[in-house]
């Protein structure tokens, strides 16, 4: 039969260590809200931008999770914690033959006390984890600007015709339209997630830690033994596990928004390349046309071959061609990411599986 043993202290440390960090689970509730939050359904000026609306559709459903499962593990951290203090306030009410009868074996000795014990919560703290999140690779906080999409709203007549001709819109209010969006924002949004993984991986490795220290023979024996410590220690193992599992998909989703990033961040560097190139032509081709007395129209119909503008108005489709390629493959992404997403949103609400310790682990002593 399981001798009871139990360093009162050690219980009362080890439960204010655990309060301790369960409180800090709010400041990790505050930093997802803060990075995962500012995402609007539009982006300002961009409203029903295409890639915009694609990539963040599951964006809102993903935050909840997210923060429901911090919300349920301040819940879970905090209550197993205040358990271990009241079962710890309730051996000191009784006397020691109380005590074991009701972890079900008789003994006659003292409780063992001895004084606090200070290796609770020694590892690095989580919340260090928590630091600002960067935009990696490097996104402009407005592709707009980057692009310089302004200067496509007055140009000449001779580009503007050539513009309809080679383009069939206008680049800036194209470029609006499908890929418009805080794509800095989106990007730092994924280096967040990525730092609540390591926060959740730092977390469990602390409460692992602590349990050892509690459970582990030390010298033949362990600060609490007997069959309360032994429903404890399952209860503590199980929660260990849980709040390691959080990593996993958190990460798995802070890597697929980094693919997202990696995508626009190629999709501006070509559409700076194309559109540089386009405007080139465009005015080249406009001046050779202008020069010869062609319109747009006719020189790039059964003239364009013997024009000196040909050339330019060839170039001019291919850099046209270069700027819808480069967008599509970046919807393309942005597409797939949400389908990944959509695959992810049952992973990411673990923590909801782990119950309170009430009912989980009876200390059987009188609280």
């Amino acid at each position: 039969m399981t001798k009871l043993k139990v360093n009162l202290n050690m219980l009362d440390a080890f439960s204010t260590a655990e309060l301790n960090a369960a409180e800090g689970v709010g400041f990790a509730r505050l930093y997802a809200d803060s990075w995962l939050g500012p995402l609007p359904e539009s982006a300002t000026g961009t409203a029903g931008s295409q890639m915009w609306s694609t990539a963040i559709a599951q964006m809102g459903k993903a935050r909840e999770k997210i923060t429901a499962n911090l919300d349920r593990l301040n819940e879970v951290a905090a209550g197993s914690a205040r358990e271990i203090g009241r079962t710890a306030a309730a051996y000191r009410g009784m006397d020691l033959r109380h005590a074991q009868d009701i972890d079900d074996k008789h003994v006659g000795e003292e409780l063992p006390d001895t004084s606090p014990h200070e290796g609770f919560w020694v590892g690095t703290s989580p919340l260090l984890r928590l630091k600002e999140p960067t935009a990696d690779p490097a996104i402009p906080e407005s592709i707009s600007a980057a692009l310089d999409l302004t200067s496509w709203l007055s140009l000449s007549h001779w580009v503007n015709k050539g513009i309809e001709v080679i383009c069939g819109v206008n680049p800036a209010e194209y470029l609006a339209e499908k890929i418009g969006g805080d794509w800095e924002a989106f990007a730092k949004a994924g280096s967040a997630v990525n730092n609540l993984a390591d926060y959740y991986g730092d977390y469990a490795d602390n409460i692992e830690a602590d349990r050892d220290v509690l459970f582990s023979p030390a010298d033949g024996h362990a600060p609490w033994e007997g069959h309360a410590a032994n429903g404890a220690n399952a209860y503590y193992t199980k929660l260990v596990q849980s709040v390691k599992g959080e990593a996993a998909p958190l990460r798995d989703f802070a890597s697929q928004m980094k693919v997202v990033a990696d995508g626009v961040a190629q999709m501006t560097d070509a559409l700076k390349s194309g559109l540089e190139d386009l405007m080139d032509y465009l005015i080249t081709a406009g001046v050779a046309l202008a020069a010869a007395g062609v319109s747009w129209e006719t020189g790039v119909g059964p003239l364009i071959g013997g024009l000196a503008a040909g050339w330019e108005i060839y170039q001019a489709f291919k850099a046209w061609a270069k700027v819808v390629d480069a967008v599509d493959k970046a919807i393309t992404v942005a597409n797939t990411f949400a389908g990944a997403v959509f695959g992810l949103l049952g992973a990411l609400d673990g923590m909801q599986d782990c119950p309170l310790p009430s009912g989980v682990y009876d200390s059987e002593v009188p609280g």
